[in-house]
């Protein structure tokens, strides 16, 4: 597992000693390296194939996973939502932007639940 300081692209130094592989005994170099993690989105109305209706709470669980497919557990990340009408021309207008940066922590098998109350006149949500 990359620990969370080495993911998106930040510096990684790598310093080696000996004489097995290089030529000399040392050498030292920092390397930029961006680690993908991939996040999956459930739904649990969807899971129980049940309607989203507006004053409805929906739960939503976030799982994110190195590329291998291991959990990332006890990760920390942010979540922005926002909350969109569709107008009579259909265009789309910002309702409401809630917690803005919230931060979440995934659990031991890499997952959190972010949890709102779909807007009454909202049409689509927005988590980012």
């Amino acid at each position: 597992m990359i620990p969370d300081k080495y993911r998106n692209n930040h510096t990684l130094k790598l310093e080696y000693q000996g004489s097995d592989y290089l030529i000399g005994t040392a050498h030292s170099s920092e390397e930029n390296i961006l680690v993908i993690t991939n996040i999956d989105f459930e739904i649990e109305q969807q899971i129980n194939d049940l309607p989203i209706y507006p004053g409805d709470t929906v739960n939503i669980t976030i799982s994110l996973n190195e590329d291998d497919g291991s959990s990332l557990p006890n990760s920390n990340f942010y979540a922005n939502i926002t909350m969109y009408q569709l107008t009579e021309t259909n265009s789309l207008i910002i309702l409401e932007n809630k917690n803005l940066n919230q931060i979440l922590t995934t659990d031991e098998n890499g997952k959190a639940v972010y949890s709102f109350i779909f807007p009454k006149n909202g049409t689509t949500v927005q988590l980012i």
